[in-house]
């Protein structure tokens, strides 16, 4: 085979696996659902962001498209439902003070070293 014919079907071959490779890009970007961030979104994502639980990713996502969203709960309630919980406040008390998710704020380890020091 002559070396010009090698190089051209060479050519030919990278052109075809780039479009290839932008159509399934293409298809994989639009086959990918964007996330509508509403007040449960948005206060699920608050708790993992308090256990540090969050991505990159989703801290940047949550910043971006919650930040018009009103939130139920903050840092601020957050550490001060922790400390009465650390004090030995129940928390079924807690649930009355702060909101039934207020137990979100806390990790499993968190809550089980408190139960465990009451």
């Amino acid at each position: 085979m002559d070396l010009s014919v090698l190089k051209s079907k060479t050519r030919i071959m990278k052109k075809e696996l780039q479009i290839n490779t932008l159509v399934g890009l293409l298809l994989l970007l639009s086959s990918c659902k964007s996330e509508k961030f509403d007040k449960k979104i948005c206060t699920n994502l608050l708790f993992q962001k308090y256990k540090n639980t969050l991505t990159l990713n989703k801290i940047k996502s949550f910043k971006k498209n919650c930040k018009n969203i009103q939130i139920d709960y903050s840092m601020k309630i957050c550490q001060k439902a922790f400390g009465q919980f650390f004090l030995g406040v129940k928390e079924n008390t807690l649930k009355k003070r702060f909101g039934a998710q207020i137990m979100n704020c806390f990790t499993k380890s968190q809550i089980k070293k408190v139960k465990g020091k009451n």
